[in-house]
C-alpha cells in the first residue's frame, strides 16, 4: 500500500496531469487513473508479483477496470525476488497466452507494452505496459 501511496505523490509532484487513486471504475477502482480535460488518459494497477496464476488475475482485473474508450494502461509489478528477470519471463508468457492477447509492440523506456483487445471487439486495442519495480530486501 505504502508503494502505491508513494507513486502517485510522486507523479502528482512531477506531473501536470490530474493523478488520483483508487477511482471507481467498470468493475472496481483502479490504483492509478490520470485523466486530462477530455477522460481518461492512462491506468494502472499495482501489485506484487506472486506467481503466474496471481499475475493473470492482476491482469484480468486491470483489463475489467477499462471501457471501450481506453486505450493505454499499465500492470506496476513489484518484484522481491533476486532473479527478476526471471520474473519478467513468466509475467510475459503470461501475456503471451491470454485469449486477448494480440502481438508484443516495442517496448518503452525498457518496459515491454503487449496489444490486447477489448473485450467482445477484436479491432479495438488496448496497449498494456508491464512496468517491473525491483525492490530491495529488507
Amino acid at each position: 500500500e505504502m508503494t502505491r501511496t508513494e507513486q502517485v505523490f510522486h507523479n502528482r509532484i512531477n506531473s501536470k496531469r490530474n493523478i488520483i487513486s483508487n477511482i471507481g471504475k467498470k468493475k472496481g477502482k483502479t490504483d492509478i487513473f490520470i485523466w486530462h480535460d477530455k477522460g481518461a488518459v492512462f491506468i494502472a494497477e499495482c501489485k506484487f508479483w506472486k506467481g503466474s496464476k496471481a499475475f493473470r488475475e492482476a491482469l484480468d482485473q486491470l483489463l475489467g477496470y477499462l471501457v471501450w474508450r481506453d486505450t493505454k494502461a499499465a500492470l506496476i509489478l513489484y518484484v522481491r525476488e533476486k532473479n527478476v528477470t526471471d520474473v519478467v519471463e513468466k509475467a510475459d508468457e503470461v501475456f503471451k497466452t491470454h485469449p486477448r492477447y494480440k502481438r508484443r509492440e516495442a517496448d518503452v523506456a525498457t518496459f515491454p507494452v503487449y496489444a490486447l483487445h477489448h473485450d467482445g471487439d477484436p479491432n479495438r486495442e488496448i496497449k498494456i505496459a508491464l512496468v517491473t519495480v525491483p525492490l530491495p530486501e529488507k
